[in-house]
């Protein structure tokens, strides 16, 4: 009895100190210093970060409709993250359609998900095939993308025949069986709410609505508390995870096959990283990955493959939580990546 107690006083300790202040799961690890930028371009919006932003991008007014081609641009939180953001500033898929904007007919689509691995952009390549005329795509390649499991539960809203039939991938079972897993859940979590109606009301907590936002600060409380205990800082040395490294490898040489069928030019590029500062990874996995990336990316006619790992100059990366940031740079380095992937897909034209 005492331990339900605890729980109902904790439970409206966090709801009440959380209920006020909006926060985003997908933020997570982005730090103070880091800010999320939804951007647009002509009045259309051009970038999103989750598959429901996805889904909605594919179903604006374009100024040339169907014929409108698209070049879509995947990557992670990189490419929608600005540190040290100052009003009016953007992110490199603005600025990439800034520079495209005298080709007619040509939008390009910033499709980046946090921490996204490349089972996700498989899956997206996928999905964006099917709902548009594609010009070209453009991967960021990220070694910490390639620890990530996944794909997340939210693909389940553009999971369907298409993806059997043309995604030849074992990790789709897995993805099916996560998703009913997930379905399970949300069921007993409805039960469970259920029972717990009655009590809710007599307080006048809107627990529906902070439900999300609650859970989404625990989360974030958690990760910092983890990263504290352990002393987890952006320099801690990140090894290869070896299922999750051999799966997401397979999943990027499916991408490329599946862009060769469809007759899609690629951009293969490793992402900026900053030069600065010991990289935080193990350097032989690191340097056998990029030849790797290397060597899969050459053998396909359509693809060119660029490093830019040194791209952005030392003064453009910013901070993470008071620690250097190896991930996200400020505005102007988001201007650099986008003239610098201008000018290879003039190239590639």
């Amino acid at each position: 009895m005492k331990s339900i107690f605890l729980a109902v006083v904790l439970s409206i300790y966090f709801i009440y100190s959380y209920k006020n202040i909006n926060f985003y799961p997908e933020d997570l690890a982005l730090g103070k210093e880091n800010t999320h930028v939804t951007d647009y371009f002509k009045g259309n919006r051009i970038n999103g970060s989750n598959i429901d932003d996805i889904k909605s991008l594919y179903n604006q007014h374009f100024l040339c409709g169907n014929f409108d081609k698209k070049i879509i641009w995947l990557g992670n939180s990189q490419l929608h993250t600005i540190n040290h953001y100052e009003n009016n500033q953007h992110v490199s898929p603005y600025w990439l359609n800034f520079y495209l904007k005298d080709i007619k007919c040509l939008t390009v689509l910033g499709l980046s998900l946090p921490n996204a691995n490349l089972k996700e952009f498989l899956l997206i390549t996928q999905y964006s095939i099917s709902k548009a005329n594609l010009d070209t795509v453009i991967i960021s390649m990220v070694f910490d993308d390639f620890r990530e499991g996944g794909p997340r539960k939210d693909f389940e809203k553009i999971l369907d025949a298409d993806f059997e039939k043309n995604v030849r991938m074992p990790f789709l079972n897995k993805l099916d069986k996560k998703i009913q897993i997930s379905k399970k859940f949300d069921q007993d979590a409805k039960n469970s709410e259920l029972i717990s109606s009655k009590f809710v009301n007599s307080i006048y907590v809107p627990i529906k609505n902070v439900r999300e936002n609650l859970k989404a600060h625990l989360m974030n409380d958690l990760y910092n508390l983890r990263n504290f205990v352990f002393h987890i800082t952006p320099s801690t040395i990140r090894k290869k995870i070896p299922v999750n490294y051999n799966e997401n490898m397979v999943a990027f040489k499916e991408t490329l096959e599946l862009l060769d069928r469809q007759n899609i030019k690629t951009i293969i590029y490793i992402a900026p990283i900053r030069q600065d500062l010991p990289l935080p990874y193990d350097l032989v996995d690191y340097v056998k990955w990029k030849n790797e990336i290397a060597l899969f990316s050459n053998q396909h006619k359509n693809t060119i493959v660029l490093n830019l790992e040194e791209l952005i100059p030392n003064e453009e990366w910013g901070l993470h939580a008071s620690h250097v940031d190896f991930m996200h740079f400020k505005a102007e380095a988001h201007k650099i990546l986008a003239l610098k992937l201008y000018e290879t897909y003039l190239m590639k034209r």
